[in-house]
């Protein structure tokens, strides 16, 4: 069955990604450390971050999720973000003070929001099953959060 017929991603997207976020990590990265800013700081953390989780996304798509098409993995990549930040700090706002409870908490809500990121992302596309397409999807919601 061909791949849905959303925008494609071309072969390699995640190297050219990543060698264009190292170009611009590797500069800021320096002027931090020359600067000694905590606010030039904010931009190869953040970046950072950022960097490596979309990375792996295109990675796994590529070589693994084509066959997805592009709005599952992007659906799953951005609702697993947005749901499993949301839920923790939802979470965590509710607790009280530090334990091991509180730990778990969050951790189960954080858990159950990116279950639900998933359900979300491919509520309307019942055709997608099977172990590969679980392996990828839960990674990019995983990878979003």
């Amino acid at each position: 069955q061909p791949p849905p017929p959303y925008p494609r991603i071309g072969a390699g997207l995640w190297r050219r990604c990543l060698v264009g976020g190292l170009a611009v990590w590797v500069p800021a990265a320096g002027l931090a450390l020359a600067t000694r800013s905590a606010a030039a700081l904010a931009v190869p953390v953040l970046l950072g971050a950022f960097l490596a989780p979309v990375v792996f996304v295109l990675w796994a798509y590529e070589r693994h999720g084509r066959d997805l098409g592009v709005s599952a993995v992007l659906g799953c990549f951005l609702a697993g973000g947005a749901l499993g930040v949301l839920g923790a700090c939802l979470t965590a706002a509710s607790a009280p003070h530090p334990s091991t409870g509180r730990y778990l908490t969050v951790a189960l809500a954080e858990e159950a929001a990116k279950l639900g990121a998933l359900a979300f992302a491919l509520r309307r596309q019942p055709a997608v099953h099977g172990m590969r397409a679980g392996l990828v999807l839960g990674a990019a919601v995983g990878a979003g959060f």
